[in-house]
Formats: C-alpha cells, structure tokens, sequence
C-alpha cells in the first residue's frame, strides 16, 4: 500500500478515502489482521519497521498532518539540546479543533504554522530551529538548556546572528 510507504507504516482513514477506499475497508483488513488499528481513523501495517521517531509521526498523523512537532519536543528533535520533554509537544493551527481520542500524551499548542517553519526530519514534520527555541523559552525550560539550543543552532547556521542575540535576550528577560 503506497499510502503506508508514505507515513512510515500507517495508513490515515482520511488520506486512504481520499485515494479511493472505501473506509469499511480498512476496518475488515483489521479485523483479518492485515491491519492494526492504532487510534481514531488510523492504522498500521504490522510489519512495517518500527522507525525511532514513530511516536512523532503518529502526534502529527493523529492532526490530520496539520500540526508539527513544536517546543521542547523540538528542541530533542533537532538534537539542538539534550531535552526529554515529559509529553510531546505539537503545534496546530489556532483554527484546528478536535475530539479525537489519543491525544492524552500530547501537550497541544496552538499558533501559524506558515510554511516557512514546518521542516521535516525523518519523515516527521516539525518547526525550524528558531521556531522550537521560542517556544521553548515560553515552555519554561531551563535557561541553559536555551544556550546549549541557541548555540547549536548558530554553529549549524540554523539561525542568523540576529535571530540568537533576540531568543537570549528573550530568555534573558523570562529569567529576569
């Protein structure tokens, strides 16, 4: 199933209906065991290989790929600080409502995802560097965890002079 290959094994309901299946479907593969369900309107196949950032993939499938990985979580991501949040971070849309079950291990924010800022890493979409140090300084997370993103992200040429001489003093202020 292409759909599968796309998203790291899953198949969304609403992206195989847009494809042209009917979404009964998916509900007799699962219940043959071709599929598993994993959540509101998603399943897997089950040998599809478990990639290290599945949890991220299905926080973002479980938005209807509207939302991205955001915040501390961010931060892990991109290996800009040694980070481990205690849920995962995703931002929507401020528009973006939901009643879906299995959100309970996410911690939900919402603000403008333009398109400049979701990137994409490891098929998982997530803000840009600057993006998750900002949100991070609001999170509340520790001052030199800040550094340690601000810098990493400076050496890698994620963000301009400008841009970290802002955040630090950005964080500055919060610890002021």
């Amino acid at each position: 199933m292409d759909i599968a290959a796309d998203h790291g094994g899953y198949i969304p309901t609403r992206e195989a209906r847009a494809r042209g299946m009917a979404a009964g479907r998916l509900v007799t593969l699962a219940q043959r065991g071709a599929l598993e369900r994993v959540g509101h309107g998603l399943y897997r196949l089950p040998g599809f290989p478990v990639d290290r950032h599945d949890d991220l993939l299905r926080a973002v499938l479980w938005t209807n790929e509207r939302g991205a990985i955001s915040h501390e979580t961010a931060l892990a991501l991109h290996e800009l600080a040694d980070v481990n949040p205690t849920a995962i971070d995703i931002t929507v849309p401020i528009e973006y409502r939901t009643s879906r079950a299995g959100g309970g291990a996410y911690r939900l924010h919402r603000g403008n995802l333009n398109e400049r800022n979701p990137r994409t890493i490891d098929g998982v979409r997530v803000v840009d560097a600057i993006t998750a140090i900002i949100g991070s300084i609001n999170q509340g997370v520790g001052s030199a965890l800040i550094l340690d993103a601000i810098g990493r992200a400076r050496r890698l040429g994620w963000i301009t002079q400008q841009q970290a001489t802002d955040v630090r003093a950005q964080a500055d202020q919060r610890d002021g």
